[in-house]
């Protein structure tokens, strides 16, 4: 299915690497190889100490598309924001370098935008652990056109969060920065270009491959970074508080999940006194938004009551539902 493009669109894709050298080859081999070929490959190096560097260079040299960028470690997003800070193209989608994407995903989702007149576009994906033939028809896979506040209600709910395997029109994103110092900051973004978009065109037919790593940000034991996931969703109810109040008691539902897990989690460990007294002066100084909130279900909300009491008065309770 190979064919030129040049005389279409410049598509941006950002690449941020860190530490994977076991895998970036792979992804850039994916992308090399589009079907589209009118790209622009920005790979974000973010200090790696690992030889993901000279894997990176490598395919710089055989593809004058590759433009490399070398940085100190900043994080995931600090690396995506310095691609958005050197892109040209007319659209822009991202790759995690330990992922990698279908021949024809971007060709597939430029050709999704166009003939649907959105401003964003989204595929499927698998999630998958290996290296497999996950080849699909695209036969039972149909466009679906989402207007602004139906998508926002989707991503509120929780689906739809990631920046990965979407296309986005540059006006759209234009402006707008990943938050640095933060894991859980895709929906951060992704609140803010959703609030710019008219429509979005989604088809789920899979043609992104998000590989789940043993040492990944998902899979990595408990500890302090995971409490990124209370302040990113705390932000996201500031912000939907204050551009978009109307959807605040459903934001809220990602943020008693966070809490509630987290709690659940830290309690049983030691270390993390500090971050649950923290969490529970948090619930009880904002109950009202929690308990009673018609967007949470009702067991949630008296997991959250629990959580309220004296630690061990809620860890006894707890112990006994």
């Amino acid at each position: 299915m190979k064919s030129s493009h040049l005389n279409k669109p410049l598509i941006s894709v950002i690449v941020p690497v860190y530490n994977v050298e076991k895998y970036v080859g792979r992804c850039l081999n994916s992308i090399i190889h589009q079907s589209y070929t009118n790209l622009e490959i920005i790979v974000v190096n973010d200090g790696s100490t690992d030889n993901s560097l000279s894997v990176c260079e490598k395919y710089e040299a055989k593809d004058k598309r590759i433009k490399l960028i070398t940085q100190e470690n900043r994080g995931l997003s600090g690396a995506r924001n310095t691609g958005l800070r050197n892109y040209t193209g007319e659209y822009v989608t991202f790759v995690d370098s330990d992922d990698w994407i279908h021949r024809n995903m971007v060709e597939f989702m430029y050709n999704l935008l166009v003939r649907n007149k959105s401003d964003m576009s989204k595929c499927g994906n698998f999630r998958v652990s290996e290296m497999t033939n996950l080849e699909k028809s695209p036969d039972g896979y149909e466009d679906v056109v989402y207007t602004r506040n139906e998508f926002l209600e989707l991503f509120l709910s929780g689906t739809y969060t990631a920046c990965w395997s979407r296309l986005f029109r540059k006006d759209v994103i234009y402006g707008f920065k990943f938050p640095e110092g933060l894991n859980c900051e895709d929906f951060i973004y992704m609140y803010e270009v959703i609030r710019r978009i008219n429509t979005v065109a989604v088809n789920e037919f899979p043609l992104y491959y998000y590989f789940v790593r043993e040492d990944s940000i998902v899979n990595e034991k408990f500890n302090i970074k995971k409490f990124d996931q209370f302040y990113s969703a705390r932000r996201l109810y500031e912000l939907v508080k204050k551009y978009t109040p109307e959807y605040s008691e459903l934001s809220v539902t990602r943020l008693a999940g966070a809490i509630a897990s987290l709690l659940s989690s830290s309690r049983k460990l030691q270390g993390f006194e500090e971050k649950d007294r923290e969490l529970t002066a948090y619930l009880r100084s904002n109950y009202k938004i929690f308990l009673f909130n018609s967007q949470l279900n009702y067991k949630l909300r008296i997991l959250l009551l629990i959580d309220m009491l004296p630690k061990s008065m809620s860890i006894f309770i707890s112990k006994l539902i």
